[in-house]
């Protein structure tokens, strides 16, 4: 992995995230209104990466499991889901949902009762012979700062790290090995809703739920044929479920009891 300089040719600007592709490989790159940028280069004759940037390397390595990862899978036509996984048993279950609505915060209090986490914001799943799996991702969470208040450190997590004004806490690995993926819940909105409710979807629903929250559409690529038919395959063999709660952060651990309830074997 190269960590030189950018060339020199590549001006920062105001606020943004560009992404360049080509047969030849891509460029995905950040700058902020500071002026200070990240660019990761990505070759594919080779599968060389290179990480070029104006910031300390622990900032520039942050987004490599992430984001970086997506763009990779997503460029080579893999489809990839917005959510958090976490494990409970045997057996794992996926959060999706928009930004904002509270994914990474439902996925830390589930890690406080007992839940490891296999994965936040970029999620991988695939068929196997003995049903869908999930792949394990960097094991990080974002939380706002209100979040992290509220909530604070899981247990055996390191101390948290601030990064675009989230509280970045690793937390301890689940393990390598992938894991077989139970359910699927997506976050509704906020509502005014006095208890968290799970609302099985049917088929034709949860294909439409699920399509709205693929990873990097459609700034990495658009949606495809290739997606829906990903998503049917899913669905079918996968419940899925709507999940609504209270949009409160003192009744977050009761969602995550609930949530923890429900999802048992």
């Amino acid at each position: 992995m190269d960590r030189g300089r950018f060339p020199a040719s590549a001006e920062a600007g105001a606020d943004r995230r560009s992404l360049s592709a080509g047969a030849d490989g891509w460029t995905l790159r950040y700058d902020n209104r500071g002026g200070d940028w990240m660019a990761y280069g990505y070759r594919a004759r080779d599968r060389y990466l290179s990480v070029s940037a104006s910031l300390p390397w622990e900032i520039c390595a942050g987004p490599i499991a992430g984001v970086v990862c997506g763009v990779l899978l997503g460029l080579e036509g893999r489809t990839l889901l917005h959510g958090a996984a976490l494990k409970l048993g045997h057996s794992a279950f996926a959060l999706i949902g928009a930004s904002g609505h509270g994914k990474s915060t439902l996925a830390a209090a589930l890690v406080r009762e007992g839940a490891a986490l296999l994965t936040e914001d970029l999620l991988v799943s695939a068929p196997s012979p003995g049903g869908w799996i999930v792949e394990p991702g960097g094991p990080s969470l974002h939380l706002l700062e209100d979040s992290y208040a509220a909530l604070g450190e899981p247990s055996g997590a390191a101390a948290p790290k601030v990064r675009d004004g989230k509280f970045a806490i690793d937390v301890p690995a689940a393990g390598a090995g992938q894991e077989p993926l139970a359910a699927i819940y997506v976050l509704d909105p906020p509502g005014a809703d006095t208890e968290a409710r799970f609302n099985r979807l049917t088929r034709a629903r949860a294909l439409m739920r699920v399509l709205d929250h693929l990873y990097g559409a459609p700034w990495i690529r658009p949606r495809s044929e290739g997606d829906l038919r990903f998503c049917s395959d899913l669905v079918a063999q996968v419940p899925v479920y709507a999940l609504s709660r209270p949009w409160r952060l003192d009744r977050v651990a009761e969602t995550a009891a609930m949530l923890r309830r429900h999802s048992a074997p």
